[in-house]
Formats: structure tokens, C-alpha cells, sequence
């Protein structure tokens, strides 16, 4: 365990448990809960970091963390815990999609004390979307119309979509008493091709899996081990494999991600995966925002999107694939949505401990 103190003077006062809980990285951090009227965005004083494979059980991390906090903030008080976690959520516990343990609210109360609630991990993003400023650039990066500006917020509505190992999907509505997140599995939809190139890695993905495909299998780290092989299987039978490719080819899968997106300036392989998974990224979101309506604002989260913005910058790449509705009238409905990239990769920790205040009502 790293543990991260970003407030040493331990000052005394109400704080919330916080947890974000993945495939790859398990986070736990303490939470300003009291707050006052000029400032209600809870303030992280300190972060507990695991890698989730060395963990034995979210239960026995939890404690640990629980305890070095205790050393550190001895007068710091917990009154509640959320905990957000990838998978879907039943009865306050999620089966982990991509790690072979449970996360059990129940459990974990037990540990810690307190109330605990256990939320998706896009929900716990859904409830970091307010707490996010748009015109700060250290927060989100927005992305305009070709030759326009970025649309401003209005409304009720947010929604946020997160490549990552997988791909996430959320939805936030406000209203007179507060925020409701809206549950979603949109990462699962299927996937729409919408030409020639499309239509051939989708057919190619399809025979592999030998199902259905779905928009996570293309919008997402798995996306671009997707596309990767696919484009391999290519220049492998025409015999024009870059030393790139070569690599990436004997890289572990975990690792074949970043190796493109490093390699896509200099690679032009690579630099074609890169294009295109920023094509059907767009596409992705431009579904999300006909659905949702989200004229509060849509949110790009997830590495992908925020280590690789040149990609989604570039050309305009990302906002011209967002826009390319049929009808005229879609497209100008789709200018009045603001779209931000989002860059402050605490949100998820904001996101459960806002949750938590939410939610918990009775402490």
C-alpha cells in the first residue's frame, strides 16, 4: 500500500471513506465531508493506493487502509463510506467484472463502522460531474465545432462515457433536492459500423468471438488490442510489418494500449488504429448524447481520452465524428452539447465520497 497525505496537520472534523475499486488499481482516500457554504466540493486529505491483483480481498484492504488513516488524521471521524466499483451492483455488493472477488457492503461496514454503500464505478463519476469546473483546464480540456466554440452548459442533464479497459457509461439528473445517477450498462450496446472500414472489423471481431458485438469491444482498451490485431492480420498477409508492430505483437495484451498509442506518431500502423478509435469513440458518445440529452454536459473520462487529446484534438477528429448526424437537425441539437475531456484523475474518489453525501441520509 502507497499512502498519499495531502492535509498532515490531520485537522479534526467529519470525513467520508471513499473507495474506487478496478481491474488494475484499488484507491481508498479520506474525504472532507464538512465543508462550508462557499465551498461544498469535498476535499481528498489523504489517498491509500493498492494494485488490486495483490490484494487478497477489498474487505482486508479496506481495514488496512482504515488503520494507517486512523495513525495519520487520529482526529479525523468517519461518519459514512462509499465505495464504487466495476461491475454491476445488487443488493449494496458488485461482482467484480474483471477480478475474481466480490465487494459486499455488508462486509465492509463491519470493518469500517459505519454506513457503507457500494456504487458502480460510473455512477461514482456521475456524481463527480458537478463537482467539475469547466473553464478550469487543469480539470477538462473542451472540445469545439470545426471552426466554432464550445457550446456552453444548460439544463438538468449530464452524462459521462469512459473508455478504459472497458467502456463506461453514466447519466446524472438534477433536480429541486439534489442529484439522482442513473444505473447504465450502455458500454454493452451493440456496435454500429458505419463504413466499409467499420464494417470490416466488425465482421472480424465477430467471427473471433463468435457472438454479437458490442460497442466495448471497440471502444476500449480491449478496443485497440481489437483493432491492433486486426490491422496485424492485414500487414502480415500483404508482408509490410513495421518494426512497431512487430513489438507490440510479442507485448503482453495488458501492455499493447499504451505501446500503440506510443507509437502512433512515428508508426503509421499505429497512427490508423489511433484515428480510427477516436472515430468510434465519437460515434459512441454521439449516441450517448442523442439518448441522454445531456446539454449540462457530456464527459469523456478514462486514461484513453486523457493521455492520447492530441488524437481527439487533432483535425478536429473527434468533434467532426461527433457531429456526423443525417439530419440537420440532430446535428444543430448536438452543437448545443458541451463535451469535455476530463483530466483531474481524482474524480472518481470526489465522485463516491459526493455519492456517499447523497445518498446517506440518515448519519
Amino acid at each position: 500500500m502507497e499512502s498519499v497525505w495531502l492535509d498532515p496537520d490531520g485537522a479534526r472534523g467529519a470525513y467520508i471513506f471513499a473507495g474506487d475499486i478496478g481491474g488494475t488499481h484499488t484507491s481508498f482516500a479520506l474525504v472532507r465531508e464538512d465543508c462550508g457554504a462557499q465551498d461544498s466540493t469535498p476535499r481528498i486529505a489523504a489517498k491509500f493506493l493498492f494494485k488490486t491483483p495483490d490484494i487478497c480481498s477489498i474487505n482486508a484492504a479496506a481495514g488496512q487502509a482504515r488503520e494507517e488513516a486512523a495513525r495519520g488524521l487520529p482526529r479525523a471521524r468517519i461518519t459514512k463510506a462509499c465505495l464504487s466499483a466495476a461491475g454491476i451492483v445488487k443488493d449494496n455488493a458488485c461482482s467484480l467484472t474483471n477480478v475474481p472477488w466480490a465487494v459486499s457492503g455488508d462486509e465492509i461496514q463491519k470493518t469500517l463502522g459505519v454506513p457503507v454503500k457500494i456504487i458502480n464505478d460510473f455512477t461514482a463519476l456521475s456524481y463527480a460531474l458537478p463537482l467539475l469546473d469547466p473553464d478550469n483546464p487543469r480539470e477538462v480540456t473542451p472540445l469545439a465545432p470545426p471552426g466554432g466554440t464550445p457550446a456552453r452548459p444548460s439544463g438538468k442533464v449530464r452524462a459521462v462515457l469512459g473508455a478504459g479497459t472497458g467502456l463506461g457509461v453514466g447519466c446524472l439528473v438534477e433536480t429541486d433536492s439534489g442529484f439522482t445517477a442513473l444505473a447504465s450498462e450502455g458500454g454493452h450496446t451493440d456496435f454500429a459500423a458505419v463504413d466499409e472500414q467499420t464494417r470490416g472489423l466488425c465482421d472480424w471481431v465477430t467471427k473471433r468471438i463468435g457472438g454479437i458485438p458490442e460497442t466495448e469491444l471497440f471502444v476500449s482498451g480491449q478496443g485497440l488490442i481489437n483493432m491492433f490485431l486486426f490491422f496485424h492480420e492485414k500487414a502480415l498477409a500483404a508482408g509490410s510489418l513495421s518494426a512497431a508492430f512487430n513489438e507490440i505483437a510479442q507485448a503482453p495484451d495488458a501492455e499493447k494500449p499504451a505501446l500503440i498509442a506510443r507509437a502512433a506518431d512515428g508508426d503509421p500502423g499505429c497512427g490508423s488504429i489511433m484515428r480510427l478509435f477516436v472515430r468510434m469513440y465519437a460515434r459512441a458518445a454521439s449516441n450517448i448524447a442523442v439518448t441522454f440529452l445531456p446539454t449540462a454536459g457530456l464527459y469523456l473520462a478514462g486514461g484513453i481520452a486523457g493521455k492520447n487529446e492530441l488524437w481527439f484534438l487533432s483535425d478536429d477528429a473527434f468533434m467532426k465524428n461527433f457531429l456526423a448526424a443525417c439530419k440537420p437537425k440532430i446535428r444543430d441539437m448536438l452543437k448545443t452539447i458541451p463535451v469535455y475531456i476530463i483530466k483531474d484523475y481524482s474524480v472518481s474518489l470526489l465522485g463516491a465520497a459526493n455519492a456517499a453525501r447523497c445518498l446517506i441520509k440518515d448519519v
